[in-house]
Order: C-alpha cells, then sequence, then structure tokens
C-alpha cells in the first residue's frame, strides 16, 4: 500500500484515519483529531500493520528515506503518542518493540474504553458499519469519504 494515495482511507470500531483530510477520528470519544503530513503517514502504516523502523521510513519519508536520521523517526512517533495523551488515552496504543520498530495496539485502546466505563459496544447489531473487532478497512474514493463520514456519525448520534 502506497501513501502515495492520497486518498486512502483506514477505518475499524474504535477510529479511522483520512490520509487525505489529514484527520484521526476516534469513534468512542467522537472526537477529530487534525495531523501533520508526517503524523497521517506514520499512523497510516502504523495501522496498516507496517512495524518496522526501517520501513516505516522508507514509507513515511518516501523521497529522502536516506536522510532520515534515528532522531527524525524517534521525534516522529513521540509526536504521534503526545496526541493520544493530550486527549486523555494512553500513549501506550503506539508501543516499542525492542530491536523491531514501533506497533499500533488497539486493545490498549479498547481496554481504555472499558476501564473508562464501558464505552466499548462489541454486540452484533451496534454501529452503523459491522466491523470485525481489530480489522482494518482500506477504502478510497476522495470525494466519497467526506460525506461517508459524515452518514455513518450523523446516523450514530
Amino acid at each position: 500500500m502506497q501513501c502515495s494515495d492520497k486518498n486512502a482511507f483506514l477505518e475499524n470500531e474504535t477510529l479511522s484515519l483520512s490520509l487525505e483530510k489529514r484527520v484521526l477520528f476516534l469513534k468512542k470519544e467522537r472526537v477529530a483529531i487534525s495531523l501533520t503530513v508526517l503524523q497521517s503517514r506514520m499512523m497510516f502504516f502504523l495501522l496498516s500493520d507496517v512495524t518496522k523502523k526501517s520501513e516505516l521510513i522508507e514509507k513515511v519519508w518516501p523521497d529522502k528515506h536516506v536522510a532520515i536520521t534515528d532522531n527524525n523517526y524517534h521525534q516522529l512517533v513521540y509526536q504521534c503518542r503526545a496526541i493520544f495523551t493530550a486527549h486523555g488515552l494512553p500513549a501506550e496504543v503506539i508501543r516499542t518493540v525492542h530491536r523491531h520498530g514501533v506497533m499500533f495496539d488497539l486493545t490498549i485502546l479498547e481496554e481504555h474504553y472499558v476501564a473508562k466505563g464501558g464505552l466499548v459496544d462489541n454486540s452484533e447489531g451496534s454501529g452503523f458499519l459491522k466491523v470485525t473487532k481489530n480489522k482494518l478497512i482500506y477504502m478510497c474514493g476522495g470525494g466519497i469519504i467526506l460525506p461517508f463520514l459524515i452518514l455513518i456519525f450523523s446516523v450514530a448520534e
């Protein structure tokens, strides 16, 4: 999956990410978080199960990955974690994997919601979309994404 597809969209029952709009939407919190280009790319690939440090560097910085230092990578990981803590969520959602890289751990986010008061509804008929837990949907379609999101969130309220 290339990051050059700026219409890319990832979604699961907990969150959605629009690469074009650079917005991470936390469904349970009903919060839309604006991201920088690099943050949205990092989140996109973490949610796409790219975890190896060297792969993340190549994909997040496709044109200049050779010149990117470890400091650039670690700073971006820090920024992405800070986004979650700024919204009252655990930074551990982005987990360090020793001698490998980092991974996005959705179970941490789900556990946070359960500990916060059972915000997670895993019943069969809950929600507008029926999405298997922790399974992501990849969608493209530029102009279709925003109306699609508006429809989902207006029906869910």
